[in-house]
């Protein structure tokens, strides 16, 4: 499927953006410059699966710690979520964040927004339970993680994705 037939089945006016340009990534993977009325210039990624064309915003994620130990006696794993200049942490639904996709956040933990990397932009900070999320884990080495979750503003909802890795001992 090229580009053009790729994006003529995407949806972009449900999010209000403007196409800039669409490049081709790696087969059925494209990435998208859009403007956003009244932001700045953002990326999406988007893929096509069968056919119909998904995208997303791509976001940052830092896992604290960074190694696990399966001995560690810790509560929380924290994660500092990230958005785009232009994307404000406080409109993801936290409901939506879910670790590798299965992993809830703890419940009764509160959801706060800080500036973990002191890069000016605020970061959505999280809590999962360490002992549910070792058992992602089968033996020592280092694990990509990600966490998907929804970014929701004036009705529209726009899916983001962001990574980590972690070192298991």
């Amino acid at each position: 499927m090229d580009v053009d037939a790729a994006f003529s089945q995407l949806s972009l006016e449900s999010y209000n953006l403007t196409v800039i340009s669409i490049k081709p990534d790696k087969i059925g993977q494209f990435n998208v410059t859009a403007t956003i009325p009244k932001s700045t210039v953002q990326h999406y990624d988007a893929s096509v699966q069968n056919g119909t064309a998904q995208t997303h915003l791509s976001g940052t994620l830092d896992l604290d710690p960074n190694v696990l130990s399966p001995t560690s006696k810790g509560k929380y794993i924290t994660g500092y979520v990230g958005l785009p200049a232009g994307f404000n942490v406080s409109f993801i639904d936290p409901s939506s964040l879910r670790l590798n996709d299965a992993i809830p956040l703890v419940p009764g933990t509160r959801v706060t927004i800080g500036d973990h990397d002191s890069d000016g932009i605020p970061d959505l900070i999280v809590k999962f339970d360490r002992q549910i999320v070792k058992t992602l884990f089968t033996k020592p080495g280092n694990y990509t993680l990600h966490i998907p979750g929804n970014y929701v503003r004036s009705g529209n909802t726009v899916p983001f994705e962001a990574f980590d890795s972690v070192y298991v001992r």
